[in-house]
């Protein structure tokens, strides 16, 4: 299976369902700060904190 956001998704929904709780939007919102971060790192040339400033 090729790793995509779609398929990200679709695996979390079928965990979600067989055990269900709050780590389920921690997954999601932890995901979206990964991919804000990776968009800050690019920017910045790997210099993170500058990028932040």
């Amino acid at each position: 299976m090729e790793l995509t956001v779609q398929n990200a998704e679709f695996a979390l929904q079928e965990a979600g369902k067989s055990n269900p709780g709050p780590w389920v939007d921690h997954s999601r919102y932890a995901c979206v700060s990964l991919r804000t971060l990776t968009r800050y790192w690019k920017i910045s040339g790997g210099n993170l904190g500058k990028a932040l400033d």
